[in-house]
């Protein structure tokens, strides 16, 4: 019997520990850290630190931290909590970080130190973890030794402690010898001529200030040719706002020569940081030289003590185990040559595609007995869509449960052992399911934060009965099989008239359940079964019942508490796990963990509700659980010369564990004219080729004609810690920030391809796949036909080790050059785009290009109005930049829209509306808690109305109107009265102006009350907006657009969502969808697949670091990295592209409607997207098979020949 498992478990145990060893740190990678040492931390002042910086040098002395020769990557630091801290490694002269390699003799170890006044506080520093990867965060204070305010010190072109920002070609900074005012350097900034004006400049940011300290900041200026302002500032604040206090003073402009500038200040009541740096914004040359920085409070010095270093000895076992022959994925040597004679071989000879290695840990000095390991199967299906696994352990098989995303199974591991077992994975080649209509629910109250409510997988109920009624499963009688309608084991509370408990057949996983049913006359109340299981505190429990409802009214999911020895609630005690059912639902199972606090001795499980209605329960189970680590896949190795290359569709991303499928199929791939169409190539030797050329004989027709235009690319692999999802935190800003619950996405943490690198040559490491990119592109003249050529692997660029031939097919069809369907990305530039040097223009024009030639679009033009306003209070616009850039956005590359600019962009989620040219939006004190939202100050409507009349009859004008819409507010909280109030003020603000102004909303939801006023309804595809609505609103004379943002993520499968958006939109009337970002990051993408913690505010006075799914916001990596000039794409964008494509197709098909062919072919087409649907971040569910949309494609090219023809 299998089952639908609606669940999501993430399991936050760690291994069995001795101790207080914490091993369950962040990016282990399935291992275990083999050694650590003790930090004392003392504070000797009467106040408290928060992160400030106490620093340890690297050494075999003593009080000096024993990390030489260390991987820095291992790098860990947890306090007795088990909370992990940020630390920065710095070279001896502290003036570069050390990420990688080997930690030297003399470096320098900086923590934050954090303990209460007069005290001390004990962490621990981990290290020796082979399979570890670094970390993306420091502890960003340097121990400050050394100001060097006079610039003397530094290494390259930069001054030790200081760092440069927002420089580009046009804003040049230098570590400068230009007529110094004391010694041999200092620093110079210099502006371009006719360059636009930034706060680019030199910075330092690690001053550690103390609430109330009188503070002062010496540093002298000169300047040459300066025009605007030349000086220096000071922002002090803390962690959430780091400008509590701003100051910015001039020291002179013209030409002016070394003259001192002093910035006198008291630190506000809470601030802990102060930055500082210099300032030119304007135009000229500036230079900078004899810092000092002085308080009347210094900051409180911590003292570090280092203890003696701790190593474990474990026993290893179960590790590198042998292929079993019977699960080798492909057969011996003679079976291979044999299998062509052999009818009746078996099927499964090559069924096993990989393996992974599962950890079992436990680092007491005690066996263990009758645990239940918990292994993630997201990470070990990789993509396959009806996966089979196999566990095994020193070769023999072991019975697991699959309960959802997660693998269970019974262990008792020796003492100090780390034991080994291997899950082998296999594609059954199995159509898959079709599955009811998937749920969504908010993450939080920003509405791209969905969270999918239903389940991947299916659960074997006949497996985990087993565990049910095994040693692990700690619950006396879980399946209500002994005692009547007083099941032993279990007390009741709530009874009364009106409610009925009793237990009943069948049973879920026996002959009863219990059950509980409370009439509609009833008084809400929670009543219910419970049972209290002794706990051990700092163990960590699996518990988890089977629910199912009829004529539930209300909601109803699984409750536990952790109580202490007198039976009260422990800290944190109140547990539930579940989405919740309600109405009628069938059996569905709601599991969670809860690691016991130490004052907590049962756990109690609560089968309990406030609801009225029926509610059934079975399979009650708990047991002490352990997380088993899943390591990187292993696959079966090649033979020593062995090569393989076969196609993959491009919309399937090759994996560094791909095997070539048992039957390859030829490179082909078809192409109308004016199309671009990929080639994706898979790789993979049984030796290392450490210089590999790809050398493409261009394709040739018969009559001689080639296909000369194309391109060749290595795809790149970028790492992925955690599955994708919206993570938020609250935690200190001296803490470690990473995810602490599962993911939302059918990702995995590892190694996953997306960037195409623009070279051919590349390198191949020993059984290991490889993706290499061919995009083949024609035009409206390329003459139709089939076109041979081949591809040559050439090994040192001379010997030939394969050719591969493939065929390109034009059909004599032609796409529009001008796509029908927008796809709008937003251009946002960050220091990795100015790395090369090249200005924001620059890189915004080639942003801009590459994606004209992709077939998207930006968000909006690039250049603002200048609005000004004289002493008579009369407003003038300026249109010159924005004219210049409009002509290139509309006239050049053919956008087809626009937002207007961001100057008439007014609020986002929960916030008021911003001040207009100083024009506050009401009367009062911002956030107007307190007003009437519909009612804004005239001042405001007047300077707004002005500036916008302005703009729309210059637009008008000029023949852009009809391309433009106004972006009124990014996902407002449409709930809250006060934003349903405002945004239907700020509307008719607008259309006062001109009703025909197109006002657009990324709503996601609808929101009744904003039916006629909005033009443009921004909607999510995947359900929350209902299509019936849709069909309103367009029927109403609104337009749809689909908002997509967190749905193109790096870590899915397929790249369905970018293939299918343009689908979506033919199917169910949208005329564009936009996504949040095509450039946005916030680390070099390159090294890090996923986003940095950022610090956000949804709603006024509150605030939280928030971590966007991997990938989000970027679909191009910035070349410089790799020695690329200009933009890279990837897969996603190319796959994009082919949705735009696609999107040709569908419209010519809709041109010969009534054709029978055509029809049938536009249906099959529409099966393929439905609403609801389960979002773009599980791309195995949207497309299960991808190859049938690949084979809808060619039917149609087919087809519309034939058509065309005739």
């Amino acid at each position: 019997m299998r089952r639908s498992c609606f669940l999501a478990l993430f399991v936050l145990c760690a291994s069995l520990v001795s101790a207080d060893w914490h091993d369950a740190l962040w990016l282990g990678r399935g291992d275990v850290w083999r050694a650590r040492f003790p930090v004392t931390v003392t504070n000797p002042s009467d106040a408290a630190l928060d992160g400030q910086p106490v620093a340890l040098t690297v050494g075999d002395q003593p009080d000096q931290a024993p990390l030489a020769g260390a991987r820095a990557e291992a790098l860990r630091v947890s306090n007795s909590q088990g909370r992990q801290l940020l630390y920065a490694l710095w070279a001896p002269g502290l003036d570069t970080l050390i990420t990688t390699g080997a930690v030297p003799v003399g470096a320098v170890l900086s923590l934050p130190a954090v303990c209460g006044p007069a005290t001390s506080t004990t962490y621990h520093v981990y290290f020796d973890n082979a399979h570890a990867w670094g970390l993306a965060d420091f502890f960003d204070k340097r121990p400050v030794t050394d100001l060097n305010g006079d610039f003397e010190r530094g290494v390259g072109d930069m001054p030790t402690g200081w760092q440069q920002k927002m420089s580009d070609a046009a804003h040049r900074l230098a570590w400068s010898t230009d007529a110094p005012f004391s010694g041999a350097r200092c620093l110079k900034a210099e502006t371009a001529s006719g360059a636009a004006p930034t706060w680019f400049g030199f910075s330092r940011s690690d001053f550690t200030v103390v609430p109330g300290a009188r503070c002062t900041v010496r540093i002298r200026v000169r300047g040459e040719n300066v025009s605007g302002t030349a000086g220096w500032y000071v922002h002090v604040g803390d962690e959430q706002n780091p400008q509590l206090l701003n100051r910015v003073v001039k020291t002179g402009d013209g030409t002016f020569g070394w003259t001192e500038t002093q910035i006198t200040f008291t630190v506000p009541e809470g601030a802990t940081r102060m930055t500082t740096g210099s300032v030119l914004h304007g135009s000229g040359t500036a230079w900078y030289d004899a810092f000092t920085f002085a308080t009347d409070r210094p900051a409180p010095t911590p003292t570090a003590r280092v203890g003696a270093a701790e190593r474990l000895s474990l026993t290893e076992l179960g590790a590198d185990a042998p292929w079993p022959a019977a699960l080798r994925c492909r057969p011996h040597w003679l079976g291979r040559i044999t299998a062509p004679f052999r009818p009746h071989r078996r099927a499964a000879e090559r069924l096993w595609r990989h393996r992974l290695p599962i950890r079992v840990v436990n680092l007491r000095d005690a066996p263990a007995t009758n645990l239940l390991a918990v292994a993630d199967l997201a990470s070990a299906a990789r993509g396959i869509v009806a996966p089979e696994f196999r566990l095994t352990f020193d070769g023999q098989a072991v019975e697991a449960c699959r309960l959802g995303d997660r693998l269970l199974f019974s262990c008792s591991p020796d003492a100090r052992s780390i034991m080994t077992y291997y899950l082998y994975v296999a594609d059954t080649g199995k159509r898959p399911e079709t599955r009811a209509a998937v749920a969504s629910a908010l993450g939080s109250d920003i509405p791209s934060d969905q969270i999918l409510a239903a389940g991947s997988d299916t659960t074997d109920a006949a497996a985990f009965a087993k565990l049910l009624a095994g040693p692990v499963n700690r619950v006396k009688n879980p399946g209500f099989e002994e005692g009547a309608d007083q099941p032993d084991g279990w007390s009741r509370s709530g009874e009364g008239k009106g409610v009925r408990f009793s237990v009943e057949s069948p049973g879920g996983f026996g002959k009863h359940h219990a059950r509980m049913t409370v009439d509609k006359s009833v008084a809400a109340s929670w009543r219910g079964w419970q049972q209290s299981v002794p706990v051990k505190a700092g163990h960590t429990y699996l518990y988890g019942a089977w629910l199912a409802c009829e004529g539930l009214e209300g909601s109803a999911l699984l409750h536990a508490h952790l109580r202490t020895a007198q039976g009260q609630v422990a800290s944190g005690g109140f547990l539930s796990a579940g989405a919740g059912i309600s109405g009628t639902a069938a059996w569905t199972p709601m599991f969670g963990t809860a690691t016991v606090p130490s004052d907590a001795s049962q756990l109690q499980i609560h089968l309990t509700m406030d609801a009225r209605g029926t509610l059934k329960h079975d399979g009650v189970f708990l047991a002490e659980c352990l997380n088993a680590a899943t390591g990187d896949p292993e696959t079966p190795a090649m033979g020593h010369g062995e090569l393989a290359v076969w196609p993959v569709d491009p919309i399937v991303k090759v994996f560094h564990e791909t095997l070539p499928p048992t039957q390859r199929a030829a490179g082909a791939i078809a192409l109308a004219r004016n199309e671009e169409e990929a080639l994706q190539l898979a790789l993979r030797a049984g030796r290392n080729i450490a210089d590999l050329e790809i050398a493409v004989d261009p394709p040739k027709r018969r009559d001689g004609r080639t296909l000369d235009a194309f391109t060749i690319g290595w795809v790149g692999y970028v790492p992925i810690d955690h599955p994708t999802a919206y993570y938020n935190l609250t935690t200190p800003a001296w803490q470690l920030k990473h995810p602490t619950r599962g993911g939302s996405s059918d990702g995995w943490s590892g190694w996953w391809p997306d960037p195409i690198r623009p070279t051919a040559r590349g390198s191949l490491r020993a059984n290991q796949t490889q993706a290499v990119w061919l995009s083949f592109k024609t035009t409206a003249d390329t003459a139709p036909g089939t076109y041979a050529g081949s591809v040559r692997l050439l090994e040192a660029g001379k010997r030939l080790v394969r050719r591969v031939p493939f065929t390109v097919t034009v059909w004599d069809v032609e796409l529009p050059a001008a796509s029908s369907c927008a796809a709008i990305y937003d251009i946002r530039l960050s220091a990795h785009w100015s790395a090369d040097g090249s200005t924001a223009a620059q890189q915004r024009e080639r942003l801009m290009r590459v994606m004209a030639d992709k077939r998207v679009s930006p968000d909006e033009v690039g250049a603002a109005p200048v609005f000004t306003r004289d002493a008579q209070g009369r407003i003038t616009a300026d249109f010159t930049a924005y004219d210049r850039a409009a002509q290139l956005y509309f006239d050049e590359l053919k956008f087809r829209f626009s937002y207007t600019p961001n100057f008439f962009y007014l609020f986002g989620w929960e916030h008021p509306p911003k001040k207009v040219m100083g024009e506050a939006p009401y009367e009062g004190e911002h956030p107007y808690a307190a007003t009437d939202r519909t009612r804004l100050r005239a001042a405001y409507k007047e300077t707004y109305q002005a500036c916008l009349r302005l703009y729309w009859e210059h637009v008008k004008a000029k023949g852009w109107a009809d391309r433009l819409v106004l972006y009124i507010s990014d996902e407002p909280f449409l709930t809250k009265k006060p934003i349903i109030d405002q945004m239907k003020a700020l509307c008719d603000m607008i259309h006062e102006v001109d009703p025909k102004i197109p006002i657009y909303c990324s709503t996601w939801r609808h929101c009744p009350d904003w039916n006629g006023y909005l033009d443009v309804w921004g909607v999510g595809h995947y359900g929350c907006f209902p299509v019936e609505e849709m069909r309103a609103r367009r029927a109403a004379g609104d337009r749809i657009w689909f908002t997509t943002d967190g749905q193109m993520c790096t870590d899915t499968p397929f790249c369905a969502v970018e293939r299918l958006l343009p689908h979506y939109c033919f199917q169910f009337g949208a005329e564009a969808y936009e996504f949040w970002g095509v450039s946005w990051l916030t680390y070099d993408p390159w090294q890090f697949g996923w986003h940095r913690y950022i610090h956000q505010s949804s709603t006024p006075g509150e605030s939280y670091h928030v971590r966007y799914p991997n990938g989000d916001g970027y679909l191009l990596y910035p070349g410089g990295p790799v020695g690329v000039q200009g933009p890279v794409t990837t897969v996603r964008l190319e796959a994009a592209r082919d949705g735009i494509e696609d999107y040709e197709y569908l419209k010519l098909l809709q041109r010969h409607a009534g054709n029978p062919q055509a029809d049938a072919l536009l249906k099959e087409f529409a099966a393929l997207v439905e609403i609801p649907n389960a979002g773009g971040r599980f791309s195995t569910r949207i497309l299960p098979d991808p190859s049938s949309l690949a084979a809808l494609r060619l039917r149609a090219g087919a087809l519309l020949e034939q058509l065309t023809a005739k």
